[in-house]
């Protein structure tokens, strides 16, 4: 039996080799569209630490990752969720060591990516591999899920991994930032669209213009609201 104390002792006697995952994500590009380069890096990883890692495309270099850990006993499976791309970097902000450096500079690492979602990607994947270096044997099954395609919707990555009844468990984790707190509920969306009338003026003579409600309940025109999962 595996104790918290000596996982978190061996966590901290490892955490150069944590570290260093975290940047070598952080130092390969991965912007929506282009993830099959940061996918070698989760791939060898896992393959590296005795995992079988099966590779799902929707559309060709457009990689989903997923690896099984399954445990000596028959139970149930519990998901490590997360993706591999990230928004594009800001031209005119590049970040104070530029959008791949994965530099550590007083005590935070910075890179595209570092928090939303490399930081968590990088938690999961580590922390599967320390346990199986500890000789930790799972009751049921761990399953590491990685997909492209997030940012923009998840048609290529999650939703098609849904479909195809690929993505599959019994509870998880999400990898998103949520400010060191677990949140066990989802967090959705809610879309709000308003169309209205009124007249014209100059973006330069805003004080000229005609007020024509105040608040929510006095707009006039069209409201609807839908949500989202």
């Amino acid at each position: 039996m595996i104790t918290a104390k000596e996982i978190s002792d061996f966590v901290e006697a490892n955490r150069t080799e944590a570290i260093e995952c975290l940047q070598e994500l952080l130092r390969t590009p991965s912007v929506t569209g282009d993830e099959e380069p940061v996918s070698f890096v989760f791939e060898k990883r896992m393959k590296d630490s005795g995992l079988n890692v099966d590779r799902i495309e929707a559309k060709p270099h457009r990689p989903n990752l997923l690896a099984l850990w399954e445990g000596s006993q028959k139970g149930k499976t519990f998901v490590f969720n997360g993706h591999m791309d990230v928004f594009p970097p800001d031209p005119e902000d590049p970040g104070m060591f530029g959008p791949w450096s994965g530099k550590e500079h007083e005590g935070c690492i910075y890179g595209r990516g570092a928090s939303d979602m490399k930081g968590g990607d990088a938690g999961a994947l580590m922390a599967v591999i320390f346990l199986r270096k500890m000789g930790f044997e799972p009751k049921g099954n761990v399953l590491l899920s990685w997909m492209c395609d997030e940012e923009f919707g998840g048609e290529l990555g999650v939703q098609y991994l849904l479909s195809k009844g690929y993505l599959r468990g019994d509870f998880g984790i999400c990898m998103e930032p949520s400010d060191g707190m677990l949140v066990p509920q989802h967090g959705g969306i809610l879309r709000g669209y308003i169309s209205y009338t009124s007249e014209p003026g100059h973006t330069a003579l805003l004080s000229k213009g005609k007020q024509h409600f105040k608040k929510p309940s006095q707009l006039s025109g069209n409201w609807r609201c839908s949500t989202a999962p």
